[in-house]
């Protein structure tokens, strides 16, 4: 999948829903995202990011590997299902083959190593630079 970049919807009605256990990391997260123009859902785990995908699928999807319940890989695997997939994205700190056919194998467009760069998590949402 693409990422977000210019689109003729705005910025202000693209859902991310976030999956990650760690309140601290949620929070701080989801408040960047709302300030970048996302409405943000969280999800604590993989449960919960399961039901809010048949709910309210979302644009783009942001899942820690690492949760208590299932691997964040169920969630993404299970998005891209979805007769929208959305764009997936997976935070974690542990080691995973990023090359594109593994994460494809596992629905992710994406990974991202925790700690999360920012600036490249923002260069990705929004390769041509982000709508004012």
């Amino acid at each position: 999948m693409d990422p977000i970049g210019p689109t003729d919807e705005p910025l202000s009605r693209r859902l991310v829903l976030l999956v990650d256990d760690n309140e601290d990391a949620a929070t701080s997260m989801a408040r960047l995202l709302a300030f970048w123009g996302f409405h943000v859902q969280i999800a604590r785990d993989a449960t919960s990011a399961l039901d809010a995908l048949a709910s309210c699928p979302p644009d783009v999807l942001i899942t820690d590997l690492a949760l208590p319940d299932q691997d964040g890989r169920v969630v993404s695997k299970t998005a891209r299902t979805l007769p929208k997939p959305p764009l997936c994205l997976l935070v974690t700190g542990w080691p995973v083959d990023d090359e594109p056919s593994a994460l494809e194998a596992i629905g992710v467009d994406r990974l991202f190593p925790k700690p999360v760069d920012f600036q490249k998590l923002h260069d990705y949402l929004f390769p041509g630079g982000r709508p004012e």
